[in-house]
């Protein structure tokens, strides 16, 4: 066993006592328990959330229940200059009571969440999904702008396969124009950099 540290909001730490070692880990738990629980845990708070966010999405596109929303806490700006709105229910509030509205099981929504899973993959990319780099171009900003007024559901589902491709995760939602703006320029020399890989 070691000694680790964690820490806790607002910069509050404490120690625990954890395997020191994926051996003594599954020596413990079982043998696999390390990659099985490894596996499960990035599932859960990454890979999980991007499902969760486009199941909600589709199933508001299917009912047409709206999702409950509130003001941004941080005053966030679309790209018509408005402070955006962000959920004010989880996706799973937001589906249970979308599915008793509509006199339905949450079940029902089986394929719909098929359909969904197989927009995002496994991935090991940080969560914030939008790297740093050069400001983003004018087209990058004209392009951003054009897909902020597209509908949730269709921002949701295509930003998904474009993050897929960038090897990040899908950003919170609502995006701002300026991460909509970043995303799209590195989508763009993802792109410039696969044309010039096939001229050399």
């Amino acid at each position: 066993m070691t000694t680790k540290e964690f820490r806790l909001e607002g910069g509050l730490t404490y120690s625990l006592d954890v395997p020191a070692t994926v051996q003594e880990y599954d020596e413990q738990a079982g043998e696999g328990a390390c990659l099985r629980d490894a596996i499960a845990s990035r599932v859960n708070s990454k890979v999980g959330t991007q499902v969760r966010e486009l199941l909600a999405a589709a199933v508001e596109h299917m009912t047409g229940v709206a999702r409950k929303t509130k003001r941004h806490p941080k005053g966030k700006k679309g790209a018509d200059g408005k402070v955006l709105t962000t959920p004010a229910e989880s996706p799973a509030e937001y589906v249970r009571r979308a599915a008793a509205e509509n006199d339905r099981a949450v079940t029902s929504f089986q394929d719909l969440l098929n359909e969904v899973a197989e927009k995002v993959t496994f991935s090991f990319a940080p969560a914030m999904g939008v790297r740093k780099g050069p400001k983003p171009g004018k087209s990058d900003i004209a392009l951003a702008q054009a897909f902020a007024g597209k509908p949730k559901e269709e921002q949701l589902s295509k930003l998904a396969t474009v993050c897929t491709v960038l090897g990040v995760c899908l950003p919170e939602w609502p995006f701002s124009l300026d991460t909509l703006s970043r995303i799209f320029r590195d989508y763009r020399r993802h792109l410039e950099g696969q044309r010039k890989s096939l001229l050399q």
